[in-house]
Protein backbone atom coordinates (compact mmCIF):
# COMPACT_ATOMS: atom_id res chain seq x y z
CA UNK A 1 0.00 0.00 0.00
CA UNK A 2 1.55 3.66 -0.53
CA UNK A 3 0.34 5.08 2.41
CA UNK A 4 1.87 3.07 4.43
CA UNK A 5 5.41 3.81 2.66
CA UNK A 6 4.30 7.36 2.56
CA UNK A 7 3.51 7.47 6.37
CA UNK A 8 6.93 5.82 7.11
CA UNK A 9 8.85 8.25 4.82
CA UNK A 10 7.71 11.15 6.79
CA UNK A 11 8.46 9.10 10.10
CA UNK A 12 12.30 8.68 8.10
CA UNK A 13 12.06 12.47 7.52
CA UNK A 14 11.70 13.32 11.04
CA UNK A 15 14.40 10.82 12.58
CA UNK A 16 16.78 12.36 10.15
CA UNK A 17 16.17 15.96 10.89
CA UNK A 18 16.68 14.92 14.36
CA UNK A 19 20.09 13.29 14.28
CA UNK A 20 18.42 9.71 14.48
CA UNK A 21 20.25 7.89 12.34
CA UNK A 22 19.90 4.51 13.98
CA UNK A 23 16.10 4.71 14.31
CA UNK A 24 16.05 6.19 10.51
CA UNK A 25 18.22 2.96 9.30
CA UNK A 26 16.08 0.72 11.43
CA UNK A 27 13.02 2.38 9.86
CA UNK A 28 14.21 1.58 6.33
CA UNK A 29 15.51 -2.22 7.26
CA UNK A 30 11.53 -3.12 8.64
CA UNK A 31 10.00 -1.71 5.40
CA UNK A 32 7.55 -3.76 3.81
CA UNK A 33 8.46 -1.98 0.27
CA UNK A 34 12.23 -0.03 1.19
CA UNK A 35 11.93 1.08 -2.41
CA UNK A 36 8.69 2.91 -2.05
CA UNK A 37 9.97 3.92 1.45
CA UNK A 38 13.43 5.77 -0.51
CA UNK A 39 10.84 6.90 -3.80
CA UNK A 40 9.21 8.88 -1.55
CA UNK A 41 11.46 10.00 1.08
CA UNK A 42 13.02 11.65 -2.20
CA UNK A 43 9.86 13.08 -3.08
CA UNK A 44 9.96 14.79 0.09
CA UNK A 45 13.22 16.35 0.08
CA UNK A 46 12.97 17.16 -3.86
CA UNK A 47 9.59 19.80 -2.22
CA UNK A 48 11.81 21.11 0.53
CA UNK A 49 14.51 21.77 -1.69
CA UNK A 50 12.54 23.47 -4.05
CA UNK A 51 11.31 25.57 -1.50
CA UNK A 52 14.79 27.09 -0.54
CA UNK A 53 16.66 29.40 -1.53
CA UNK A 54 18.93 28.61 -4.54
CA UNK A 55 21.78 30.24 -3.58
CA UNK A 56 21.61 28.57 -0.62
CA UNK A 57 21.34 25.31 -1.90
CA UNK A 58 24.16 25.95 -3.94
CA UNK A 59 26.69 26.78 -1.44
CA UNK A 60 24.92 23.42 1.25
CA UNK A 61 26.22 21.28 -2.08
CA UNK A 62 29.46 23.22 -2.52
CA UNK A 63 30.16 22.65 1.47
CA UNK A 64 29.27 19.00 0.86
CA UNK A 65 32.11 18.37 -2.21
CA UNK A 66 34.20 20.45 -0.15
CA UNK A 67 34.01 17.80 3.13
CA UNK A 68 33.71 14.64 1.15
CA UNK A 69 31.75 11.31 2.05
CA UNK A 70 30.28 11.58 5.43
CA UNK A 71 31.12 8.25 8.20
CA UNK A 72 28.81 5.25 7.11
CA UNK A 73 25.30 6.34 7.74
CA UNK A 74 24.26 4.70 11.26
CA UNK A 75 27.62 4.82 12.19
CA UNK A 76 27.48 8.43 13.67
CA UNK A 77 26.26 8.76 17.53
CA UNK A 78 22.93 9.95 18.43
CA UNK A 79 22.61 13.74 17.65
CA UNK A 80 20.76 15.75 20.68
CA UNK A 81 17.83 17.00 18.96
CA UNK A 82 18.23 20.60 17.70
CA UNK A 83 16.00 23.66 19.81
Amino acid sequence: MREGAWVEAIGLFSELRDGRQRAALRLIQSAARPDDLIGDLMSLLGVLVRGLDPAEVDRFLDAAYAAGPPPRFGARPELPPLS
